[in-house]
């Protein structure tokens, strides 16, 4: 008898464990559960959704917050720029003034010297603020300058160079860089 007994609130024990599971299991899986929890990580996120957006709210203004930043720091530079480029107009002037000159010096009625006389006038006329020399032309010119600028009296080049010539084409060398990369920043 005390075997039935054991039985029965064993089988009973395990129909309300089997009961209660159930239980636990509908109440996770229901509707209910799920808008708690959906309320619970709502409620968990409010503070960053606020902040979200409060950013979103600030981000509209920034762009023009920074522009107009930028444009009353950069004003006074402007300004700046503008008198500095005033003042060093007249030294790009006298400079390439100077390289036409050195043109001049170094252009020689002599036949053997065409090639060069023709890459002179070419230069002048960039110099001038003519059309750009090809790139051949401009290295051609930066090679016969070259031999020139490092003539030395006895030395055979296949044309004549004057005593003056040498520190002409250095001179003309130097102007070259200093025009192309002016006409660049044009």
């Amino acid at each position: 008898m005390l075997l039935i007994l054991l039985t029965v609130l064993a089988t009973f024990g395990a129909v309300i464990g089997g009961l209660g599971s159930f239980m636990y299991w509908r109440e996770t899986h229901s509707d209910r559960t799920k808008v708690k929890a959906e309320t619970r990580i709502q409620n968990a996120l409010h503070p960053f959704d606020v902040r979200i957006h409060d950013l979103e709210a600030s981000d509209a203004h920034l762009a023009e917050t920074v522009k107009a930043a930028m444009h009353e720091t950069l004003g006074p530079v402007r300004d700046q720029l503008a008198v500095l480029n005033t003042k060093i107009e007249p030294l790009w002037t006298a400079l390439i003034n100077m390289g036409i000159n050195q043109t001049n010096v170094l252009h020689q009625p002599d036949p053997r010297r065409a090639e060069v006389d023709g890459l002179m006038e070419k230069l002048q006329e960039e110099l001038r603020g003519g059309h750009l020399m090809s790139a051949k032309d401009f290295a051609r010119t930066r090679h016969f300058l070259e031999l020139i600028k490092t003539y030395e009296p006895g030395q055979e080049l296949g044309f004549p160079v004057l005593p003056a010539e040498p520190t002409s084409a250095a001179i003309l060398l130097a102007i070259m860089g200093l025009s192309r990369q002016r006409r660049q920043q044009e």
